[in-house]
Order: structure tokens, then C-alpha cells, then sequence
């Protein structure tokens, strides 16, 4: 799955996770609406989603540059999976 949709997707889901428990823990109190408080909460992490879309990436594609890593090394824990590419 591309890097950005696999990103894009789990910030996503941070967020409607973070409403729903904000909904369940602060609306039984009335204390503020649940609407205004995601769309708060969405603008005040623009910064930090912003340099996870750039940082994150680079730092991926610098490490398939470096590193070649091999499918099996995940499923069984093959610590030999992992070898330094040739360059």
C-alpha cells in the first residue's frame, strides 16, 4: 500500500477513534459539544500532520534505500532477514 494512504488512512482513524472516546468520556457532562471539539482538535494538529506528511515518507524511502528487507523476516522473526543493500 502506497505510504501516504497507509498514513493518511491511520491519522484518519486516530481521529474518529479520538471522538468517539471524547464523546463517550465528556458528552455525558455537557461540558462542550463533541463537534466543535474535533474540529479544535483537527486544527490545532494541522502543524503536526503537516510534518508527519513529510517527514514520515523521506525517512521510509531513505530506509528502503539502506536497508532491503525481506517478507518472510516479518512472519517468522528472522533477525537474518534484514541485510544492507548493495550499493
Amino acid at each position: 500500500m502506497p505510504i501516504y494512504v497507509s498514513l493518511i488512512g491511520a491519522m484518519i482513524a486516530g481521529r474518529i477513534v479520538s471522538g468517539i472516546v471524547y464523546a463517550v468520556i465528556v458528552m455525558p457532562a455537557n461540558i462542550t459539544p463533541v463537534i466543535e471539539s474535533v474540529i479544535t482538535t483537527l486544527i490545532t494538529g494541522l502543524p503536526g500532520i503537516l510534518i508527519q506528511l513529510v517527514i514520515i515518507p523521506a525517512v521510509v524511502k531513505l530506509l528502503e534505500r539502506k536497508v532491503k528487507i525481506k517478507d518472510d523476516a516479518y512472519h517468522f522473526g528472522d533477525r537474518q532477514g534484514i541485510t544492507k543493500r548493495k550499493e
